[in-house]
């Protein structure tokens, strides 16, 4: 959409109005999240009306929460790298890449600190990828379809509030600082 937008100059016919590059990328922003809270709203409403007495009401509450999240995440990474890039095609690529690597974040770095006897990739591996995992949020650990079946405690809860708090408000002024240099 934001690729469409620059192909077709309506970036910029918004832009010849009183309208700051920050407001614009907020706007944008801000109607992802409205769609995307309208549509959790709607699956939790639909499961709760199926699975009545079987999903506990603050599971419920808290996987929306963590799939609203989790899915701003990727819209502000995919208007990051819309922004970045003009070909809508190598866009959605990074996006689909970002997401995959930042799902199986948790497997790779599990693999990794189980320490294999006598190999020398392993500390190749630990040296390379380590570094990368503190980039990459963990979306492994949000939005899980155990979290509606079983009333056990949710872990990792502020994990995933904090990597919210982080990444989203992260993205998004990377976002604005890229949107800012760009020159239309």
């Amino acid at each position: 959409f934001i690729t469409k937008m620059f192909q077709t100059r309506e970036i910029e016919t918004l832009l010849a109005g009183p309208v700051p590059r920050s407001s614009l990328i907020f706007s944008l922003m801000l109607a992802n999240f409205v769609l995307i809270s309208l549509l959790v709203l709607t699956a939790v409403i639909l499961l709760k009306c199926v699975f009545f007495g079987v999903i506990p009401t603050t599971h419920l509450a808290i996987w929306a929460g963590s799939l609203v999240c989790e899915t701003m995440i990727i819209v502000a990474i995919t208007s990051l790298f819309a922004l970045m890039l003009e070909n809508t095609t190598s866009a959605i690529l990074l996006t689909t890449i970002f997401y995959i690597t930042s799902r199986i974040m948790g497997f790779i770095v599990s693999s990794i600190t189980l320490k294999m006897q006598g190999v020398s990739i392993q500390k190749v591996l630990e040296f390379l990828i380590m570094p990368i995992a503190v980039f990459f949020p963990r979306l492994d650990l949000f939005s899980q379809s155990s979290w509606l079946i079983y009333t056990d405690a949710i872990p990792n809860l502020t994990i995933i509030v904090m990597q919210s708090l982080v990444y989203i408000p992260l993205i998004f002024l990377a976002c604005v600082i890229d949107f800012n240099k760009k020159i239309l």
